[in-house]
């Protein structure tokens, strides 16, 4: 009878845990599905702005706004877009910018050169002074790559920065797109007989920042360049995520792009394409480049150079993946689910079974999602997505190698990672707000980004009596002071609107999202004044200093806020009940 009893016990323990299984799996699905619907919806540009708002707004109703979310890389977006559609939420601002900014450059050639020499850059392009920032960086880099045969020469690409070059390792960079009518780069590659023809994938794969206009050519090492046959507009609103040159012939390039997987047979004159869809990622199998990797979600594999594709079932595609290969055992292939963890094939992608679950799954991985092997250690496998991870053991288990705090004891790299990458056993990292390099499996990392101006700015502010006073709150890194001659960083998160008081240039006011207020009496350099806050506001919340008395400041709330005192107290002057407000002006002729 006990025997039975334990028999009946350890079935329904089994059903228990099945279904507690089954029913983790499907919450799993059902977040995945509700999270590539308003993705999908947001990076289709037919798709009206206020639908993708709604569809937004209920998965985070549902699923949240914590850290790791993905919320606030859609805010970002939101804003963005916001300003730049129809009141009906058509979306086609693109078409219209690109067609001024052609016409403007039609009516200006000759005064271009000119005009463009009458701007200096003030920066920020070093981010190592911190006086309070808790998360420092420069800006978003979407791609690394080096010359080959040269690892002192580097290449990034940002979204809205263009490409920047050094050739002696991040001592010295160079912007190479700036005269480009799209700054967005999310690929690169380099002719490796001839490192002076160099080919990128113009646009933002990650958060369609920039639309593509194709790939572009140099054959001068990036000091002019060129279209190629894959020559798009941004009214097909388009990305390129990335390009790989076929090792044994340089005429011949592959192109993962949103519309499909492309190639081309002659150096990039003709393309025909081979897949249909998104291909997010692309990988020869190290050795023999007539075997092709590609991903959507879905994994396929060519034997053929990419004349035939065979779709491989046996690894998830509910959501975005990544792709790995290492050199040091070619018949491996790794493959990253961002809601399903990772698997390996060791029969050159035949095949594939699970090792792990991601480390930590989050919601941002149609934003931010990186995966590399290492050429040295084919069982050293690092993946990022908020920080960054590393396997030693073939991706069975996980140990963190950053974390995304400035000034902790793991290591930092800055947080949102976009790219990883190895050339031999040195790891690349594009974040956020930094390239950085590690070359002992990520114990330790080197800091390559000083020199390169990429900051994406929301707001500056300036002093009346101080012309060398100037603030800044920018994307992903926060809230940046210059002052005379040299920058230092305040505030992290997303900088917003800032403030310098007109009497005394060291009391600065700064925001993060949402309405989020700091008050500084020297300057933001260390420690910040204890004030009360207006309450919540729009992802940008709006604030102005009165123009005669600069203890009073206005902030667009969800009503109107006034203080007197600098912030130490507030009084409601307004009564919309409209919801949070955009914009908010003092009339100085009557204030």
């Amino acid at each position: 009878m006990s025997t039975l009893k334990s028999f009946l016990i350890s079935i329904t323990l089994i059903l228990v845990l099945s279904n507690t299984c089954l029913s983790q799996t499907s919450d799993l699905q059902t977040k995945s599905n509700s999270l590539n619907n308003w993705v999908e919806m947001m990076k289709d540009i037919s798709v009206n702005f206020y639908d993708v708002k709604d569809a937004a707004t209920k998965h985070f109703e549902t699923y949240g706004t914590q850290k790791g979310s993905g919320w606030k890389q859609y805010k970002r977006w939101e804003y963005f877009m916001e300003q730049r559609v129809y009141p009906t939420g058509i979306r086609t601002y693109q078409t219209q910018i690109w067609d001024e900014v052609t016409k403007f450059n039609k009516e200006y050639r000759n005064d271009n050169k000119a005009n463009r020499n009458s701007w200096t850059t003030l920066g920020p392009d070093y981010s190592s002074n911190v006086t309070g920032h808790w998360s420092p960086g420069i800006g978003r880099i979407n791609v690394i790559t080096l010359e080959p045969g040269n690892p002192q020469t580097i290449y990034i690409g940002a979204p809205s920065g263009g490409l920047w070059k050094t050739t002696d390792e991040g001592a010295n960079w160079v912007s190479l797109t700036d005269n480009q009518p799209v700054l967005g780069v999310s690929a690169i590659a380099i002719n490796p007989t001839n490192t002076d023809v160099i080919y990128i994938g113009t646009g933002d794969k990650d958060a369609n920042n920039n639309y593509s206009i194709g790939i572009l050519k140099s054959t001068d090492g990036g000091t002019t360049w060129n279209t190629t046959g894959l020559d798009w507009t941004i009214y097909q609103n388009r990305s390129i995520a990335k390009l790989l040159i076929d090792p044994n012939d340089n005429n011949t390039i592959f192109a993962a792009t949103s519309a499909g997987l492309f190639k081309t047979t002659d150096a990039g004159e003709t393309w025909n394409q081979l897949l249909n869809g998104n291909i997010d990622d692309l990988e020869f199998k190290p050795g023999d480049a007539s075997t092709i990797y590609a991903i959507t979600t879905r994994f396929y594999k060519s034997t053929n150079g990419g004349d035939n594709f065979t779709e491989i079932t046996d690894v998830p595609h509910s959501s975005r993946a990544q792709i790995a290969v290492t050199e040091d055992n070619p018949d491996y292939v790794y493959f990253f689910s961002s809601s399903s963890g990772i698997y390996r094939s060791e029969n050159s992608g035949d095949s594939f079974t699970f090792r792990s679950n991601q480390p930590t799954p989050g919601n941002q991985s149609w934003y931010d999602l990186a995966f590399a092997v290492s050429h040295e250690n084919a069982e050293e496998v690092h993946l990022g997505e908020f920080n960054t991870w590393r396997s030693t053991n073939g991706a069975q288990s996980w140990t963190l190698t950053t974390d995304w705090t400035w000034g902790n004891t793991i290591g930092y790299t800055h947080c949102d990672i976009h790219e990883m990458v190895f050339f031999g056993g040195t790891l690349y990292v594009g974040s956020d707000g930094l390239i950085s390099k590690s070359t002992d499996q990520g114990n330790t990392w080197t800091d390559l980004t000083e020199g390169i101006g990429i900051r994406q700015f929301y707001r500056i502010g300036t002093s009346k009596n101080d012309p060398y006073k100037i603030m800044g709150g920018s994307q992903d890194n926060g809230t940046s002071v210059y002052t005379t001659d040299y920058w230092h960083e305040w505030l992290g998160a997303d900088g917003m609107e800032c403030v310098i008081n007109y009497d005394n240039s060291n009391i600065v006011y700064g925001t993060s999202q949402n309405g989020n207020f700091y008050k500084s009496t020297n300057g933001g350099n260390f420690g910040n004044v204890s004030i009360s806050q207006p309450g919540g506001g729009n992802w940008i919340t709006p604030f102005v200093i009165h123009p005669t008395d600069p203890e009073t400041l206005f902030v667009g709330s969800s009503e109107v806020m006034k203080t007197t005192n600098g912030m130490s107290s507030w009084t409601t002057i307004s009564e919309f009940g409209m919801g949070n407000l955009n914009n908010l002006v003092i009339a100085e002729s009557n204030p």
